[in-house]
């Protein structure tokens, strides 16, 4: 029976983190990493199909090496190993490509434009204490105070929906101002070199390098509890006893199957199931036999009525068009694609139940038609996650990030990386932290380790 001092599970971004920071900080400590699939990485895992290397979810890195990711690669020593390609995105509307929010001042009327400067300075420049205040009240509501402009409201909800993946309306306010003040001091967006899953492997030789260790096919059975205290994990029928475990699973599969609710009192379990996720994510990739674009990032607009788009999706009812971010992985690292070859990514965050994904999927592919007139003649194939598939391989409803950055999950009513249950903890875009995406999942994982005693 083998004993560590921490077992984590899942090695998502935010369970690599959390393993970098013990090895990297505690050297000596024997850390363990369990990961249920063949390949580590959650969201962060690529594969391979004839000499493209796709990512399972659709990334741009919010700060790339200039954020919390940089720090966990110096932690592990790799911040040489791995490159950084960054961007400006620009936004698509209407046969219109511009570039937020500069790009909107011939297109809006002056005033509205002038209001929504006043309101990105007003962001900008806003204290801390000042943003807990905004953590309650939704974005759209803030908007408003400043502009009823139908298409900066899209543009706002555009941009909401590649930081939190939840429409505007529901998304926090104060989180977005974090994000956006994060992302305005750094200015480095970007995509890493070969691939989500190179970054991941990268973290991971680190991890190994300073004497940690990771398991793949290694489903985690059971949480073993005893007398209020967690004292290790079981695999396959095997027992791994540990001074702490650390989950970076989804909170309700933790707590529910791996924990069993009749460990915990009812009010935390009421908690934990009412815990609601970011809109799913779906993703079409295309592979191309020729260079088609210069793109690199582009966010597509479907609509200057967010909230009656997203009315129409939660309805389960199919839109005209669909809201998109649009990548082209290899113009961000060459060595996604063979030589001469191009790899196109679109996804949509939509709601997990929606009744007919492959209407979605084809929105998705028509609007590669529009964006690129004549494309269809050099796909050679097209690659298809849908948000049931994603939930096979990450869980959380395939959720794009976890646990949805609402008002009601967002800064002080985050879920917090602490349980009921002694020496279990949670970590990465489950509980604690903030930020976009991966940056969410590090920042938790960074509140999290000082707290482990």
């Amino acid at each position: 029976m083998d004993k560590f001092d921490t077992i984590i599970i899942g090695s998502g971004i935010g369970g690599l983190a959390i393993g970098a920071i013990l090895v990297g900080r505690r050297r000596g400590d024997k850390v363990l990493i369990l990961e249920k699939n063949g390949g580590i990485g959650g969201r962060l895992f690529s594969y391979e199909r004839d000499g493209f290397k796709l990512d399972v979810g659709a990334h741009v890195l919010s700060r790339s090496d200039k954020g919390p990711l940089g720090d966990i690669l110096r932690l592990v020593g790799k911040e040489d190993s791995i490159g950084f390609t960054y961007v400006r995105p620009l936004t698509h509307y209407q046969d219109e490509l511009f570039p937020f929010p500069r790009g909107l001042r011939d297109i809006v009327p002056d005033e509205d434009f002038e209001r929504l400067n006043e309101m990105l300075r007003s962001m900008i420049g806003l204290p801390p204490l000042a943003i807990e205040e905004l953590d309650e009240t939704d974005l759209c509501s803030y908007v408003h105070r400043f502009t009823a402009s139908p298409l900066i409201n899209a543009c706002v909800n555009n941009v909401s929906i590649v930081y939190t993946c939840v429409p505007y309306d529901r998304a926090s306010a104060g989180e977005f101002v974090r994000c956006i003040q994060a992302e305005a001091r750094a200015r480095a967006s970007g995509y890493p070199t070969g691939g989500c899953g190179a970054l991941a492997q990268t973290i991971a030789v680190g991890i190994a390098e300073l004497g940690g260790s990771i398991k793949t096919g290694a489903k985690v059975d059971q949480i073993i509890v005893d007398a209020g205290v967690a004292k290790g994990v079981v695999v396959g029928g095997e027992t791994y006893l540990a001074d702490t475990i650390i989950s970076n699973a989804d909170i309700k599969h933790t707590i529910l199957n791996l924990v069993g609710e009749d460990k915990l009192g009812s009010q935390y379990l009421s908690q934990v199931k009412s815990l609601e996720y970011s809109y799913a994510g779906l993703v079409v990739r295309l592979a191309l036999d020729a260079v088609l674009t210069d793109w690199k990032l582009v966010t597509h607009i479907a609509s200057d009525d967010p909230l009656g788009y997203h009315g129409t999706l939660d309805e389960g009812r199919v839109p005209d068009d669909l809201n998109a971010f649009v990548s082209v992985p290899s113009n961000f690292s060459s060595d996604v694609a063979p030589e001469g070859k191009q790899l196109l990514s679109l996804s949509a965050a939509v709601p997990y139940d929606f009744p007919d994904m492959n209407s979605l999927t084809q929105l998705l592919i028509d609007l590669t038609r529009r964006l690129f007139p004549g494309i269809d003649k050099h796909v050679m194939w097209t690659d298809v996650t849908t948000p049931s598939e994603l939930n096979k391989f990450v869980g959380e409803d395939g959720a794009i990030i976890g646990v949805g950055q609402t008002v009601r999950q967002s800064g002080r009513n985050r879920p917090p990386v602490t349980c009921p249950i002694k020496n279990l903890y949670f970590c990465g875009a489950e509980a604690g932290g903030w930020g976009v995406g991966v940056e969410l999942a590090i920042e938790s994982a960074t509140s999290l380790s000082l707290l482990i005693p």
